[in-house]
């Protein structure tokens, strides 16, 4: 694979990642506050009701892991390449990296980070 296509992968897992911990983030505010609407409760039939909290539970166990995945990548990596990745693909921040590095030195270690990143990926799927 050449590099715009890891960049490619990289983004989409990325964009996976920040809907995987909005969608969660909701799933947990709707358990905080919830509300009943009186007409739907009565009308479902109680296997419905088991069938709608299983669904939940288990829609949060897989954007928990999903989450993880990525968050893990963060140890494997190590921490200056998963800044990088971050700042480059989920943050998108164009001249972040001035006041760090010269450019030859941001440009090999992107390009370490990418292929640690994606090393790291490929290794679990």
């Amino acid at each position: 694979m050449n590099k715009k296509e890891k960049i490619r992968i990289i983004r989409l897992l990325l964009k996976q990642y920040e809907k995987d911990k909005n969608i969660l983030n909701s799933l947990n505010q709707a358990n905080l506050y919830p509300s009943i609407n009186y007409e739907d409760y009565y009308q479902t039939s109680s296997s419905s009701k088991e069938d709608y909290l299983l669904h939940r539970i288990q829609l949060k166990q897989e954007l928990t892991k999903r989450i993880i995945f990525i968050e893990k990548s963060q140890s494997i990596i190590g921490d200056e390449y998963y800044h990088i990745i971050l700042e480059d693909y989920f943050y998108e921040h164009k001249h972040w990296w001035k006041t760090y590095y010269s450019r030859a030195t941001y440009y090999r270690r992107q390009e370490a980070a990418i292929n640690a990143f994606f090393d790291y990926v490929t290794s679990i799927l």
